[in-house]
């Protein structure tokens, strides 16, 4: 619609142009072909037709300046809201990368605690164990020490009750040795005993006549 107002406009202004072009032509009003009241008709109708072509010219501008405003309105709008969709978009990854950071410090936070509690449990249950371990060491040290001593208080009664007798010896049969021949003769001043000899003196010598320590048979 602008489009064609504008050609109409255009038009109008170029018939108007000519028509000024040939009533101020010289020839014609030098030979004074119009009449005065032929001429002004013509030039009031050229006025009206200015006036018109001035009208449809303002239209045609207001609907251009209109359209142009609403064009521009329309991309300002839809500016506007791409770049609020691109906000929003932005803003809602930015709102799923804050909360996936919060889940994650909230499952490193809740795994330290565990291991935390695991270990403060296995601290615990390990002294346990040592503590428990110790008192069956001291009550086994304790009971091992008791049975000794019970033990000696009654071997020290027993001892006390019991009479101290002489040990007993089994008369055990003197052992013969059969008298043996020196391989030497007989020496008259040694005395014989089984293997052994000595000499008037008291040194010992044996069937031969060699000393030797005195140790029996």
């Amino acid at each position: 619609m602008p489009l064609l107002a504008n050609v109409a406009a255009s038009t109008l202004a170029a018939e108007l142009t000519t028509l000024e072009s040939t009533l101020s032509t010289p020839k014609l009003i030098a030979a004074r072909v119009l009449s005065g009241s032929t001429r002004s008709a013509l030039l009031a109708q050229l006025c009206q037709l200015r006036s018109a072509v001035g009208q449809v010219q303002a239209a045609a501008q207001h609907k251009v300046d209109t359209t142009r405003a609403a064009l521009a309105g329309a991309r300002a709008q839809a500016e506007a809201a791409a770049r609020q969709s691109t906000q929003g978009a932005k803003d809602v990854a930015r709102a799923a990368k804050d909360h996936q950071r919060a889940e994650a410090k909230k499952a490193e936070s809740k795994r330290k605690a565990e291991a935390k509690r695991k270990a403060e449990a296995k601290r615990k249950a390990e002294a346990k164990r040592k503590a428990e371990a110790k008192k069956q060491a001291v009550a086994e040290a304790k009971r091992k020490a008791e049975a000794e001593a019970a033990a000696k208080r009654a071997a020290e009664a027993k001892k006390a009750q019991v009479p101290a007798t002489p040990r007993s010896s089994t008369p055990t049969a003197p052992r013969t040795q059969q008298p043996t021949t020196p391989n030497v003769p007989a020496n008259p001043g040694l005395t014989y005993t089984g293997c052994r000899a000595y000499g008037p003196n008291g040194i010992w010598l044996d069937a031969k006549g060699r000393r030797f320590s005195p140790i029996p048979c």
